[in-house]
């Protein structure tokens, strides 16, 4: 809301809303704050037959104006450093003792393969929280804010389920690196976090969403895979006949994981597709 927005609220409710940690509101805080109403929705309401009141729900949800402040000690200075955290919101499940922070990542920004990459600011936005979850030696910033030493998590809260996926590859990178930190982390677009979450809260995962697609569109679609997966396919077979322009650092492409499963998927789609026409 703008400043007008928060006076007209001050006007209607008993308690006038907290300001945001930013005063400028602007598209990310409203794409921000749009895609959290949806996962809050699609959880309160995941129970069909029941209308619960938001202090009934089995989680709680805070969303308003947390700050999460700590300090860190620059070994280059010699002195600590103020730093902050603003989730933007926290989903917390009392009866598995779980605190889910939840950070909306709406870029589109690759992530780098690396997880020392200073530029990537969802990486470094992981490290940031590492650091307040956990500390070598004596009381770590977040139990010193949060008491009830229940479990932190941080999720990730994406766009598509490929920016999803490309972010959990890197996440695996990084525990790799750091076995046992007690922080989870996971990424997940919309329908993947609800699913993800609605079990642990004790509620049925919400229903698959539907949608159509022009029998064209399709057949499109697989052709353009299909097409794509030749070339590949023509681009390692001449690398193999080649070697020399192999070792002179063309790089020779790999399938992906699933490509068995998604050529089934692909010859299921065309015929689905041919089928509808009839």
């Amino acid at each position: 809301m703008t400043t007008l927005g928060y006076i007209i609220a001050r006007r209607v409710l008993k308690e006038p809303p907290p300001l945001p940690p930013s005063d400028r509101p602007g598209d990310h805080h409203i794409a921000h704050a749009l895609e959290l109403n949806d996962l809050y929705v699609e959880l309160a309401t995941a129970r069909k037959t029941e209308f619960l009141r938001a202090g009934a729900l089995p989680f709680a949800w805070r969303v308003d104006s947390i700050q999460l402040p700590w300090g860190e000690f620059n070994d280059r200075q010699g002195e600590n450093e103020e730093r902050r955290l603003v989730p933007d919101a926290i989903l917390e499940i009392a009866h598995a003792k779980t605190r889910v922070f939840i950070e909306c990542e709406t870029g589109e920004q690759p992530i780098m393969c690396g997880v020392h990459g200073e530029n990537d600011s969802v990486l470094a936005k992981l490290r940031r929280y590492a650091k307040f979850v956990h500390t070598i030696g004596g009381e770590s910033h977040y139990e010193r804010q949060f008491t009830d030493r229940w479990k932190p998590e941080l999720l990730l809260l994406v766009n598509t389920t490929g920016r999803a996926a490309s972010i959990n590859g890197a996440l695996a990178k990084w525990r790799s690196e750091n076995p046992g930190h007690p922080l989870v982390v996971r990424a997940a677009d919309l329908p993947g976090a609800a699913a993800m979450l609605a079990p642990r809260i004790g509620l049925p995962p919400p229903p698959p969403r539907k949608f159509e697609i022009a029998a064209d569109d399709v057949n499109t679609l697989v052709t353009a895979f299909q097409e794509t997966v030749m070339l590949c396919k023509s681009v390692r077979h001449y690398l193999r006949a080649h070697p020399g322009v192999r070792k002179r650092g063309c790089p020779y492409p790999e399938y992906p994981a699933q490509i068995e499963r998604a050529l089934e998927l692909a010859g299921s789609l065309r015929a689905l597709a041919a089928e509808n026409r009839k």
